[in-house]
């Protein structure tokens, strides 16, 4: 640590300005200096609530960093930077945090619509172990506006900081019956846990609040009457839940048609999408427009990437890369996530991750979950038991039939599985700030012999599918 800082630091804690202040005149380079977690002085006392040392020492430096002027409120410094670095909206501080979510967590209003104006992600979290998204820096310093001012933006209510905490729960700990409102008209999903299995309904009944209890039990009550949305693309997928599904009404809709019903008793809409992303996403928007779904779930069959997988294996989608949106680069594809500029010196990170909460549903649901055996007619060798499987889910607009390409995927990516349709309805889903889960069954090794395995394992493969999402559905 630089000679002098540690005693800055104390002078800056302890709210001494003047003390503060004298250590900067003589060694003014202790305003740049950071301190063992990152933080400069200047933060520091914003972190601290010191806001006369933070004051004094914003005018003592000559050019405030974007991160401070942000804790501190300074809108033209903030402005100033931006326009020369429009770049540095999403950047990080060495502390980890970044300047939308220290606009936030300091109540800086004006700074926020600034930041939101300029394009800041509403969603961006934490590179330091928090993962505090901005929502819950709004609702952590219980400012109303700046939360609606996120949400107006397009923010997700359900974001999930470290050990999964969500900004309802927040909003709930601190008794915040206008933020709990707020937050639940939005989509907060009251019954969504964290970590340690606590939910918004029951810290709610632990703390015996009545209020807040009566609106969050409204709202799950709101919530559990919506359906969810079931896709599959082809008949020999969709067909496995005919005997499961009671059919209410039939709509059509662009070609498409669309069964609304109860899938084992719960509110569903069905629909075979056909092959295809631009299908799959299609039909991912209409279920959430025309039918106001609450989740989206994918069955059916893919061809295995991973070479430790078989035919039958069903592998549940903990990321969804589309594997064939990007650059092409000396004859190779750089992948990029969708709708972004696909060239050098943009972001190039990819995939849609599953929810957290929902991931820790999916597993516990399928804990101990044996499926039938496959006879050795449906596996192309022997009979065997499938395994299940969370992991990588690849989707691009060709079917895989050359093994050089399968190995390329699973070397680049570590996919276990590979399709045509799980990620469009991931990009879908993720617009919509709604969940999306995806599972498929391998009904071939997605090689060279994988337009000969296809016809003859899809109706088997697809049954182990279709049995583990209904175990799923049941349980989200």
């Amino acid at each position: 640590m630089m000679a002098g800082l540690g005693d800055l630091l104390k002078s800056v804690v302890a709210g001494d300005a003047e003390a503060a202040l004298a250590l900067v005149r003589t060694q003014p380079e202790l305003l740049d200096a950071q301190g063992p977690n990152g933080a400069t002085a200047i933060l520091t006392a914003v972190y601290y609530r010191q806001d006369a040392v933070a004051k004094a020492l914003a005018a003592a430096k000559p050019a405030m960093t974007l991160f401070e002027a942000c804790a501190v409120g300074d809108r033209a410094r903030v402005a100033a930077i931006l326009d020369a670095e429009p770049g540095s909206i999403g950047s990080y501080a060495p502390d980890g945090f970044f300047p939308l979510g220290l606009a936030c967590y300091f109540g800086r209003a004006e700074l926020v619509d600034l930041l939101l104006a300029r394009g800041a992600d509403p969603d961006q979290a934490a590179s330091n172990p928090t993962q505090v998204r901005p929502l819950h820096a709004g609702t952590a310093g219980r400012n109303v506006g700046i939360v609606r001012a996120l949400l107006a933006h397009g923010a997700n209510p359900n974001v999930r900081q470290q050990r999964g905490f969500t900004p309802l729960q927040a909003a709930v700990q601190h008794a915040q019956a206008e933020m709990v409102e707020l937050l639940l008209e939005h989509g907060a999903d009251p019954t969504l846990g964290s970590d340690d299995g606590q939910t918004p309904l029951s810290m709610a009944e632990a703390s015996g609040d009545r209020k807040l209890l009566a609106l969050l039990k409204a709202a799950a009550a709101k919530a559990a009457a919506r359906p969810f949305g079931l896709i599959c693309a082809i008949p020999e997928e969709i067909g496995h839940f005919g005997a499961h599904f009671q059919e209410v009404e039939t709509r059509v809709i662009g070609g498409f048609t669309f069964r609304r019903g109860l899938l084992d008793g719960r509110p569903a809409v069905m629909v075979e999408a056909g092959i295809g992303k631009v299908n799959a996403a299609t039909v991912a928007t209409l279920l959430l427009e025309r039918f106001e779904c609450r989740l989206l779930l994918f069955s059916g069959v893919a061809g295995g990437v991973d070479p430790a997988l078989k035919v039958g294996d069903v592998v549940v989608g903990t990321r969804l890369v589309q594997h064939d949106y990007g650059a092409m680069v000396s004859g190779r594809m750089k992948t990029y996530q969708p709708g972004a500029v696909p060239l050098p010196g943009f972001d190039d990170s990819h995939g849609y991750p599953l929810d957290g909460g929902l991931e820790a549903k999916a597993r516990a649901a399928l804990k101990g979950l044996e499926l039938p055996e496959l006879p050795a007619e449906a596996t192309g060798g022997e009979a065997r038991r499938p395994a299940i499987h969370f992991g990588t889910i690849l989707t691009g607009d060709q079917f895989l039939n050359c093994e050089a390409t399968r190995q390329r995927l699973f070397q680049e990516f570590g996919a276990q599985a590979v399709e045509m349709e799980g990620a469009a309805v991931a990009q879908v889903a993720a617009r919509f700030k709604v969940p999306c889960l995806v599972v498929r069954s391998l009904s071939d090794l997605a090689g060279a012999e994988s337009h000969m395995d296809f016809p003859a394992f899809c109706h088997a493969a697809a049954a182990g599918a279709a049995q583990l999402l209904r175990k799923l559905a049941a349980a989200v």
